[in-house]
Parts: structure tokens; C-alpha cells; sequence
């Protein structure tokens, strides 16, 4: 599974956050996932809830399953241009301080082959 999939399989488990794999939304109590996050869940088929997972955990299954997460490509230019950065940090800084959708994130990444 390409990790642009992942991230559609699992976004379409519970809503978005920002600057960590999973948490709860105080508001609504509901378990939420970044884009990464989404991407565990949809290539591992687990949901956190009531899990033990920790970030590091997380974390090394995505490299794990992803490889190219490890791989430096550009910034989507309209944004940064000039820019470089890991899969994973430009995924990270797409979801965290870009505010894009977890589908945008998918489809730029499909854009790119991954």
C-alpha cells in the first residue's frame, strides 16, 4: 500500500489534530488522528483507542512500512519553494503548520509517487 492510501484509509477512521499521531478532542472526547497517524492506522488496521502505543512505537512502524519517509524531497512549491525536507518532516509540517487536510496531504503525496 503507497502511503498516499494510508492516509485516505485511515482519515476516513476519525477526525484530524495537529502536532501529535492520535489524541482526544477535549470538546467532543472524540480520538482524532494527524496524517501520519492516519497513515498508521490504514496500513496497520489498529485503532489507539484505549491502546498502549507510544510515539516512538508509532513512529517505527511508519518508517517500517514506509521507507520513504526517510527519503528528502521538495516542498510543494506553491508553499515553500526552496525548501527540503524529509517525507516525513514535510508531511509532518504540511499537517502541523500548513493546515492541510489529511486528503491534500494524500494527494500531494500521490502527486509525487508515494
Amino acid at each position: 500500500m503507497k502511503l498516499s492510501e494510508a492516509i485516505r484509509v485511515g482519515a476516513l477512521l476519525r477526525p484530524p489534530t495537529l502536532r501529535r499521531f492520535f489524541g482526544v478532542d477535549l470538546k467532543t472526547g472524540r480520538w482524532c488522528s494527524c496524517a501520519l497517524g492516519a497513515a498508521y492506522e490504514g496500513v496497520v488496521g489498529q485503532c489507539v483507542e484505549g491502546s498502549t502505543l507510544d510515539e516512538n512505537t508509532v513512529q517505527r512502524e511508519l518508517f517500517r512500512q514506509f521507507p520513504m519517509l526517510a527519503t528528502v524531497v521538495a516542498y510543494p512549491p506553491m508553499l515553500e519553494p526552496d525548501w527540503e525536507g524529509t517525507v516525513y518532516e514535510v508531511v509532518t509540517a504540511l499537517n502541523d503548520s500548513f493546515w492541510w487536510t489529511r486528503e491534500q496531504i494524500a494527494d500531494w503525496l500521490a502527486s509525487i509517487g508515494y
